[in-house]
């Protein structure tokens, strides 16, 4: 919430203690930026800072691979959450969170166009994709027209591989 006890101010606080002259600022303004606006304006920029850096790093790779699962939340909207896994320089492997995408269906067709803008919007090379990751969901892992096969169709090295947390999963619910 706002004010003094809330999290963000406390925050600010310890923040505060570790740089001096922010702690001078916080205990002199009486205009300290902590509105619920300002609170979520700062948290966008640090999370499309994280997602500048992971792009970075991922475009730094000679390949990645793609991994999307679609799902419905709470208020019954499709959303398709998607990530990206590379590997470093020293062989270490990376998996980045892109991000949560409301989708207005499930169709094989509109989950290639929305992968492919995130892919675009990301600024990654469709041809670098290696490995594609899916529950075995037909519109997603279908041979013929699911999300796997229009993509293998457009790169034939992005191979597929059922995914085995999705598996597992299913497994733990029954």
């Amino acid at each position: 919430g706002n004010g003094e006890n809330s999290d963000f101010y406390q925050f600010l606080l310890v923040e505060g203690r570790r740089n001096p002259g922010f702690g001078k600022w916080l205990q002199k303004s009486t205009c300290k930026y902590t509105s619920h606006d300002i609170q979520n304006e700062i948290i966008e920029i640090m999370a499309l800072e994280i997602l500048r850096e992971v792009i970075q790093s991922v475009k730094n790779a000679n390949f990645y691979s793609i991994m999307a699962d679609e799902t419905q939340d709470v208020s019954n909207s499709e959303q398709l959450s998607f990530f990206v896994r590379s590997v470093g320089e020293n062989f270490e492997v990376f998996e980045y969170f892109i991000g949560l995408h409301e989708i207005e269906n499930t169709f094989a067709n509109h989950l290639v166009a929305v992968i492919k803008n995130i892919l675009l919007a990301c600024n990654f090379d469709f041809n670098k994709i290696r490995g594609q990751c899916y529950d075995k969901a037909g519109s997603m892992s279908g041979h013929k027209t699911g999300v796997k096969a229009q993509i293998l169709i457009e790169n034939d090295k992005a191979l597929w591989i059922h995914c085995y947390n999705h598996g597992l999963n299913l497994a733990v619910l029954e």
